[in-house]
């Protein structure tokens, strides 16, 4: 499959057309990490989701979007199959703040699926 299916600016329309769906843009929005930024400052139902690529690999753009108050607010954590103790100890390395990262890996998913 080619990867331009994989390109956020598509959740753009969905986000427009289905305002109460909540939306997971993942795979940390590589190689259209500012794009996924982007179309989450847009739509309020749009969640970044970091997961898929190890956090030593993510852009210097993921780390300032955690450490932003809306991407605080807004971005989910998930290892999708990584080994979680060094991938958790990989987040603890990149220089997040203590509530960011506290949100990133567990209050932004207890919001997002009303647990």
């Amino acid at each position: 499959m080619p990867s331009d299916c994989g390109r956020p600016i598509y959740l753009d329309r969905i986000a427009c057309d289905f305002p109460n769906l909540k939306i997971i843009g993942s795979h940390t929005g590589y190689p259209w990490v500012e794009e996924l930024i982007l179309v989450c400052y847009k739509w309020d139902n749009v969640w970044f989701g970091c997961d898929a690529w190890a956090p030593k690999l993510w852009s210097q753009s993921i780390i300032q979007y955690i450490n932003c108050r809306l991407g605080a607010e807004r971005c989910i954590w998930g290892t999708n199959g990584l080994p979680w103790k060094e991938m958790l100890d990989q987040v603890n390395t990149l220089g997040l703040k203590e509530k960011n990262k506290r949100k990133l890996l567990r209050d932004n998913a207890i919001e997002l699926f009303k647990l």
